[in-house]
């Protein structure tokens, strides 16, 4: 791979003090600066979690404006809509300019020779998929950074600069510069958390991310900024080693770990905490702010499947086919507080303006659905 003989460290413009390096990550496509972090399993740890303590607020309401279209301009701006315009306008004008001047030809049923400026255009399927990283909560996108595909691009803001590798001394420097101890050193993908959450109004945060980002630096980093963070993690982000190992002979029901049961286990500095729950198959979590011992109460269905990796909830269940069962408070905010931009996909599905999706009872009363006896 290029990542063993090039070195890039750059200063990501959205955060002055994570340095981005790609020799310790992996892409996602080989053809793409989407990055893993890949880091070896550590055997140092600690034994005094230090969760992080941010006081409660209460919600901020603020009154609505007095039109519904200065609410509208506080999420997108006039000056955003002229910039879109200016953009689609120049770029008809030049194409209507090379069809006058013969340089390249429009068919004569060609759309844009009947073009005006207050004409709406027929929506068509993009044959061209854009990546955008998103910040959001309860399905509202808050924040988004563009992603420019390549292999030397990524996310637009984190400009890695490239340079072969040095000689010997200037290796041995920089190794000692890198462990330092107030410098932490993302990937680009990485870096686009500290970004999206820089770009957010200035508070206290609860970030929750998947294992793509996961790793200690990671999370250290969001805790130095003042942010709490959780997420899932895989083997190779450089969690505590025996829990790798667990994650290894526990992954299906085979194992020898009962439902239910927690292991958390601290980073040598005692700010990130490492926690392994067994559902069922074992999931390992990176947090800042859980210990591993609190609980919530959640409603678990017994699974109908003869598949083994369900036989250990089967066990825990019994012959009640719904049960109240306590869960560590972890996976169960975890799992209602992730993917809030696939809620708001569902959102514009279900109550947008194009295409919406009816819900109800409705169907029931159409007169295709009636029948009489």
């Amino acid at each position: 791979m290029d990542s063993q003989q090039l070195i890039s460290q750059a200063v990501n413009e959205y955060d002055d003090n994570s340095f981005i390096r790609v020799d310790d990550s992996r892409r996602e496509q080989p053809a793409d600066n989407t990055c893993r972090p890949i880091h070896d399993p550590i055997l140092d740890r600690g034994y005094n979690f230090e969760a992080m303590v941010v006081p409660t607020r209460p919600f901020e309401i603020t009154a609505l404006p007095s039109e519904p279209l200065l609410l509208f301009q506080q999420f997108v701006p006039i000056s955003l809509v002229e910039s879109w315009v200016c953009y689609t306008n120049s770029w008809v004008s030049h194409r209507l300019e090379q069809h006058e001047d013969g340089t390249q030809g429009l068919h004569p049923q060609s759309r844009l020779l009947a073009w005006k400026p207050t004409s709406t255009a027929e929506i068509y399927p993009i044959l061209t998929g854009f990546k955008v990283w998103t910040v959001a909560q309860r399905g509202y996108c808050l924040r988004w950074i563009w992603h420019r595909p390549g292999r030397k691009f990524g996310p637009v803001g984190v400009k890695p600069t490239y340079r072969r590798l040095p000689s010997q001394l200037q290796m041995m420097r920089q190794r000692r510069r890198l462990r330092e101890r107030n410098t932490i050193h993302l990937n680009p993908t990485q870096a686009v958390v500290v970004a999206l959450v820089n770009l957010l109004p200035k508070s206290t945060y609860h970030v929750f991310l998947d294992n793509l980002f996961s790793s200690c630096d990671l999370f250290r980093r969001l805790r130095q900024r003042g942010h709490e963070a959780t997420g899932t993690a895989r083997e190779n982000c450089g969690i505590y080693k025996p829990l790798v190992k667990l994650k290894a002979i526990n992954n299906t029901a085979a194992g020898s770990l009962e439902f239910n049961v927690v292991e958390a286990i601290p980073t040598a500095d005692n700010k990130v905490n490492q926690i392994a729950w067994k559902d069922n198959a074992l999931v390992l979590f990176l947090t800042t702010v859980f210990e591993g011992n609190e609980r919530l109460d959640c409603i678990r269905k017994k699974p109908t499947t003869d598949q083994m990796q369900a036989r250990p909830i089967q066990r825990f269940l019994g012959d009640d086919p719904v049960k109240q069962v306590s869960i560590p408070s972890i996976a169960a905010i975890y799992n209602n507080e992730m993917n809030a931009v696939d809620r708001g996909g569902q959102m514009r599905a279900y109550w947008g303006l194009h295409r919406r999706v009816r819900r109800g009872g409705w169907k029931g009363l159409s007169p295709g659905n009636c029948s009489c006896k």
